[in-house]
């Protein structure tokens, strides 16, 4: 990863900002489903040449793409980061800094791939859900 180092070795202050919670996950969310999809194409492949790529790696990989720069990328995943050890008690926070190896006991790539996955499943049933509801108004 990128460092950015000021004069007297320290971040500079606009790196010790945290992400808000919702940002994180307007961030992450797009990430993720590409991950998924990413990962069921390598799947179609024969197993010898299989190579999934740990979901860390792809989220940098991610960002850089879309913010174009790798500066800008790295100061996006340093304020995520400080974002997620900021909420580290909360649920969602807990288990992205799990994925990620933030955590003491990160999760293997396959229990990453299966929080994804499941991730995917709730929001393709919600959307349906949603379609479904009727609302009356009478």
């Amino acid at each position: 990863m990128i460092k950015k180092v000021g004069k007297n070795g320290q971040m500079p202050a606009d790196y010790k900002i945290n992400m808000l919670p919702n940002a994180i996950i307007a961030l992450i969310d797009p990430i993720m489903q590409e991950k998924c999809w990413s990962d069921l194409d390598k799947e179609k492949t024969e197993i010898q040449t299989r190579k999934m790529q740990p979901f860390h790696q792809f989220i940098y990989d991610a960002v850089v793409m879309s913010k174009g720069l790798p500066s800008i990328a790295a100061k996006t995943l340093y304020l995520m980061t400080n974002g997620l050890r900021t909420n580290a008690k909360k649920p969602y926070a807990a288990i992205l800094n799990r994925m990620l190896g933030f955590n003491s006991s990160p999760f293997r790539i396959d229990e990453t791939q299966q929080v994804i996955r499941c991730h995917m499943l709730f929001k393709l049933v919600q959307g349906d859900w949603i379609k479904r509801i009727k609302v009356n108004h009478a």
